[in-house]
Formats: C-alpha cells, structure tokens, sequence
C-alpha cells in the first residue's frame, strides 16, 4: 500500500527555509529532476510501498518513473529505464554496495537517498529481527541451529534494539543496490556485516542448510549461495572456473532436492481384506521414480533437470541426495549409485551406456585416458562423451539465458587438453562434426532474447539438441569428404575462456545449394519440415527453434551447406542457413538437414561465413 511520509516523520530534515523549497518544487516540477538542495520538498511526494521479495530483499517501487540522474555524492543512482552502463556492467543490471550509514549521510543532500533511506527506516522491524538473529548465532557458534530456530533466542536478548532503547550502528548494515532495467522498482539486500554469512544472510537459510549444522561435523563447509557473494559479477566471475576444484575435491556433497532432510516422508498406507478384517493389513508406500538418476532431465525446474547442477554431479566424488520428491536418500559416487529402498544399486559392471549415469561414463571415459593415453581409440571415446554431455545439458534449465555457457564451462575446461580451443559450446578439433547437431524438438526450442552464443553454436537457442549419427562409427577423412574450415573465432566476455561469449563467427568453405519450403506441416517425431528442390527428391530440416519456424513460409528459399557426405553412399550433412548479407556472404543458421547427393548436384565451392 502507497504511504507519504510526511515531514514530521522523516528520519533526516530539511532545512531549508519554505521559499527555497516552493522553488525547488517548481523546478523539479518543471524539468524533472532530483534538486540536491531542496530534498526535503523534493522527497514529499515520491510514495513508496514496501514488500518482501522471495527471497526476504526489500522491494521500494518508484511510482515517479520519469526522474533523471541527480548529481548526488554518495551514489550514482540512475532512473526507471536508464540504458547507461556506470560501472561497465557489460549488460547486467547496474548495483551498487554502501553502508546504510553512508546512505545517511547521503540522504541529507540528496533526494533519492533520502527516500531510501526512510523507507529503510520505516521497515526496521524487519531488519532488526534479521540482524539479531544473525547475531546471536555468530555469539553462539556451539549452539544447535534447528532448537535455535524454533526458541527464537535473539528476542529477548536483543529485545531493547526492538524497542528502540538501543540503536544498531549503521555502519554493520550494509547494503546492495540494484536498478534492474525495464522495472520501476530499487532492489535492496541487507548485509548483516562483518558477520561471515555475508549477502545470503539477506534471506532465511533454507532449513535443510540448518539441519546440516546438526550433521556429524565437518572441517570446512562450503556453500555456493553463501561462500558465492550473490550478485557480484566480479566475485561469480572469479569463482566460476573453480567449480571442478570445490566439487572434485569435497569429501562429500549433499544435494538438496528440497526444503528438508527427507524427514517428512509420506505415510505408509494399510491395506486390508474386507471380505476378512480381522486379517493383518499389507502396508504399502507409493512407488519412487528412479529414472532421473539414469535418464536425461525432464523435468527442466527438478535438481536433476537444472543446468548448474550437471557439471557438479559430474565433479563430486560422492554425493549424497536427499529431500523434496527423493523421500529416500541415494548415495552417488564415481562407480556407484545406491537407494534406500533397493530397488537402485548400479556399480561399475554395468556395461551398457544406458544403464549408467552420466557421471559413471566421464569416470569411464576418464580412467581411459588415464590408461591408454596413445590409444587412437580416445579420441572417438572422447567424442562420444562430448555428444552425451551437450545432449543431456541442453535438454536442463537455467533461470538466466546468460548462465547457457557459464554453467558448464568447467566441464569444458577439463576437456581443453584433448579437444584444442573452445568456442561457444564447440571444438575445433571436431568442429565439423560439432556442427552438425539439431533440435530434439523443436516447438520446445525457442531463441534467446539476448545475444548469447553465434547461430552456429547450440547454445544459441534452448532446448534440446542431439546429433543423428551412428556414435560407434566415427566419422573420418577415410570415410567422408568435409567442408573446409577456413577461420572461426569467439569473443570471449570476461576471464573465463569457457565462460560467455559477446561475438562469434565460423568461415566455411563447401557445395552451396538452394532449396524450397515445401509445406510449413510440422513432421514427427522432432518437428521436421519439408524442402524440395525442382528434379530433386523431397528432404526434410529440422529447425533449430520455435522463432525459425514462425520465420520461413511457403515457397521461402533457404541456402543449404554440406558440411560432410559419405564417401561411399548418397547421404549429407547440411546446415540450413539464411543470408544476413548477401554481399558480403554473411547468413544465420536456422536449421539441420539430411540431403541427398542429388540435392547438390552442380552446387560449386563457396565460401560463406555464419555468424
């Protein structure tokens, strides 16, 4: 609910006399802008109502969204809409971290810092409880976390701060600032410093982070919503290439598949003859789905189905799995996965590659190059692996387009030594063949609204991918005849090599063909489309997303490149493109294509570039 904070109320006044302030209210009227010198008359009427987010942040909603950037010392605050980037945020949303005595200060001159920090002020119920709490427990470090939460201690020991007969020094609140681009609100997370909780603190710990304090102690423990500072780019930056270090090297790692411990299982249900009620019931449960330890996600929003995780069930020695939809735990090492019911216990000695995780194949696969460094036989295990990782990854979820790379760039990290240079998501040494991937389904695929990997690369676009080749069979110079790679090339975005990209391009050189949308009908089973060319047989493509589709229409032309035919039969590969500019040869990739030789029958080397 809106409220004004009327004069009397405010927690710094102005004093400025009522003939400066009528003439800073015509000003600011008039041009719109913050006027340092008259902040009291400024701030009168920015009403502000105030909310928890999820995640226990404070929300202050500007109503006023036509206000310019004011010239205040403390801090840059730009208004509802700004596009400019203040500290180089490379396209995140502009932040800024103070201490809410530094806020103080600045609300005595500045109009914004003023509202701020009255709305701050006015919520201090809140963030009193917050701090104490966080208090008692940094005082308390032997005490039983789960007893602590219920007892509520913090209360009666810090009861005068509630009360006003005791003031938090400023200068331990520390505050995280964010503008996010296209809202009309201010994001703020409260630090509780110099406690070592940091910016998670900002929220309630999950219950099952508490329980683990009850767990036979640990050394060290490590948490990536807490030992992560949540949204600092440089920190997430700087600690992204490590991830295989903290997973691979933790005695153990619990993943937690919901808010507790699994303690809250559902209930065993009798069954009773009722033709003979004096008979013992049968007791039964309801049946658990193990096909998610095994299969690729489903389930995009499920621990198992989330895009972060994969790399780290990959790296972890052992992990332990409990809670939400789990009702039993699954312990998973690097040989092993094991269930409470039983019904799960797949070791080593399973063969076929279906019947083992993926963290199993990497192991694998792994221990292989470790064996038989010179085999010539590592390569196409290598390839093969590459293929299974991408297509279980792609199929996952991630909450940020921008997270596609970055999410598994320390897997891909450790594959470098054996593939060469990276870009976006493809190898060179096996580009070609990279190249060749398509939709799984394609009404399930949709480009990013944001530039994040070049057309070529499947990180363009979500949703599944696979590749339609014998994965036995490696393809060579012996067997097929490729395109030639004449240069490709990514920019990369920050330090991370393997993280994100801002620009990419591949330079290819091969028979160009055209072909013709011949129906936009939709073919099973991955969403097919039918092209024609005149003498020709028809053949179908499989576009890459939901957008390519809404894109072609009927008798649309379309350029065809093959990328790789067998020397010895009547089938190629091709990728599917459109010219972005036909002059200078540049096209976007919009789909794959199984053709036929005859589709390029005539067709002369060309060189084109995909951007």
């Amino acid at each position: 609910m809106a409220q004004v904070f009327p004069e009397e109320d405010l927690a710094v006044k102005s004093e400025f006399s009522p003939e400066v302030r009528a003439l800073a209210r015509r000003i600011y009227d008039e041009n719109r802008y913050y006027v340092p010198i008259a902040s009291g008359m400024v701030n009168q009427d920015l009403r502000i109502t105030i909310q928890t987010t999820p995640e226990g942040g404070l929300i202050i909603y500007r109503y006023d969204t036509s206000l310019h950037l004011g010239s205040c010392n403390t801090f840059a605050h730009p208004p509802y809409g700004s596009s400019r980037e203040y500290r180089g945020e490379k396209g995140r949303d502009y932040y800024v971290n103070l201490t809410l005595a530094e806020l103080a200060g600045g609300a005595s001159e500045c109009g914004f810092c003023f509202t701020l920090y009255q709305g701050i002020q006015n919520n201090k119920t809140f963030w009193i409880n917050k701090w104490s709490r966080i208090k008692w427990i940094d005082s308390h470090p032997n005490s039983n976390i789960r007893e602590t939460e219920a007892m509520k201690p913090w209360f009666e020991e810090y009861w005068p701060y509630f009360q006003g007969e005791k003031s938090v020094s400023e200068e331990e609140i520390f505050l995280h600032v964010t503008f996010p681009k296209g809202h009309p609100y201010v994001d703020v997370h409260m630090n509780m410093a110099p406690f070592h909780f940091a910016d998670a603190e900002a929220r309630r710990l999950p219950i099952a982070h508490l329980e683990y304090y009850t767990a036979p102690r640990l050394e060290y423990i490590w948490i990536d919503s807490l030992c992560i500072i949540q949204k600092d780019d440089l920190d997430w930056e700087n600690e992204l290439p490590r991830m295989s270090n903290i997973y691979g090297n933790a005695a153990v790692v619990f993943a937690v598949h919901g808010p507790d411990l699994g303690f809250h299982r559902a209930p065993v249900l009798p069954i009773r003859d009722i033709g003979r009620p004096d008979d013992n019931p049968v007791y039964c449960r309801q049946k658990i789905d193990h096909r998610s330890i095994f299969c690729a996600p489903t389930d995009a929003e499920s621990w198992f189905g989330r895009a972060w995780c994969m790399q780290e069930r990959i790296f972890a020695r052992r992990i332990l799995h409990f809670g939400g939809f789990c009702e039993e735990l699954y312990f998973e090492c690097n040989t092993e996965v094991s269930c409470e019911c039983s019904r799960v216990n797949k070791t080593s000695t399973v063969t076929e590659e279906e019947g083992r995780t993926l963290k199993a194949q990497v192991t694998s696969a792994t221990a292989l190059i470790k064996d038989q460094p010179e085999s010539a036989h590592i390569g196409h295990q290598l390839w093969r692996l590459y293929v299974t990782c991408c297509e279980d990854y792609s199929a996952r979820g991630v909450t940020f387009a921008t997270d596609t790379l970055p999410a598994v760039s320390a897997l891909m990290s450790s594959l470098a030594p054996y593939f060469g240079n990276y870009y976006a998501g493809l190898w060179q040494s096996h580009l070609l063949l990279c190249l060749q991937w398509e939709a799984l389904y394609t009404s399930e695929c949709s480009r990013h609204e944001k530039f994040v990997a070049p057309s070529f690369s499947w990180a363009s676009r979500s949703g599944a991918v696979t590749w339609y080749m014998d994965l036995s069979k490696m393809p060579t110079k012996d067997t097929h005849d490729f395109a030639a790679v004449v240069d490709v090339a990514c920019t990369v975005k920050g330090k991370d090599p393997f993280g994100g990209v801002s620009a990419g391009y591949v330079t290819l050189r091969g028979p160009l063909t055209e072909m013709s949308i011949a129906s936009k009908d939709l073919f099973g089973p991955d969403d097919r489309m039918k092209m024609t060319k005149k003498g020709a047989k028809e053949c179908y493509v499989t576009l890459d997303s939901r957008e390519d589709i809404q894109e072609v229409y009927l008798g649309m032309m379309v350029t065809c490149l093959d990328v790789m035919r067998d020397k010895n039969g009547r089938f190629v590969s091709s990728l599917v493109l459109l010219p972005l500019d036909p002059l200078s040869r540049k096209f976007r990739r919009i789909g794959f294509s199984t053709m036929l030789v005859e589709h390029f029958d005539g067709a002369s080397q060309e060189e084109i570039t995909i951007i």
